[in-house]
């Protein structure tokens, strides 16, 4: 039998703020337990091209990692970045925290990813229903009929690609518009 745990740690993200002079909170959604050093990479080289100034038009604060994580790297990296013991309830606080904190959404997909799809409801039917790109490898379409066509939801981009650099333009209107709109009231 399940057990399922009563409450949730309380974890506090910064409060968030309009990206004016400051840096853009780029929430980033990547697979995690189903990747691997290739997906990371993958990943890496979307947030590379995400935090380039000329891309973003300005600086870009990473959320939750500052950099690309995989199946064998991110429990160790919350740990490392929240000082709390890896438990599916704290993870879940802690990155719900940021995305409420956030400016926009990246959504980087190489694999499949049944947490992403949760954040992404989250976001847009109970969180703060923030802009989300989506970066689609092109081995790993999007499949799942509830997270097509977003749009009359939330501001909703999907770009399909095979190397990052097929991003920049797309990249830099949807990252533009994220800084000029700030965070919804």
């Amino acid at each position: 039998m399940l057990s399922v745990p009563t409450s949730s740690p309380t974890l506090t993200a910064p409060p968030p703020t309009a990206p004016g002079p400051g840096p853009l909170r780029l929430f980033v959604r990547q697979p995690l337990t189903r990747s691997g050093p290739g997906d990371r990479d993958v990943v890496q080289a979307v947030v590379d091209l995400a935090t380039d100034p000329a891309v973003a038009s300005g600086p870009v604060a990473l959320l939750p990692y500052p950099a690309a994580q995989h199946a064998g790297t991110f429990k160790e990296a919350f740990t490392e970045e929240t000082g709390l013991v890896f438990t599916p309830a704290a993870f879940r606080a802690w990155r719900l925290g940021l995305l409420d904190s956030a400016h926009a959404m990246l959504v980087v997909r190489t694999e499949l990813s049944e947490s992403g799809a949760y954040e992404v409801a989250y976001n847009v039917h109970a969180g703060p229903r923030l802009p989300v790109f989506f970066a689609v490898h092109a081995s790993c379409p999007i499949r799942t009929t509830l997270l097509q066509d977003l749009g009359p939801l939330v501001d909703a981009r999907y770009h399909s690609f095979t190397r990052a650099g097929e991003l920049a333009g797309a990249l830099h209107s949807f990252l533009a518009a994220a800084r000029r709109r700030g965070r919804p009231a």
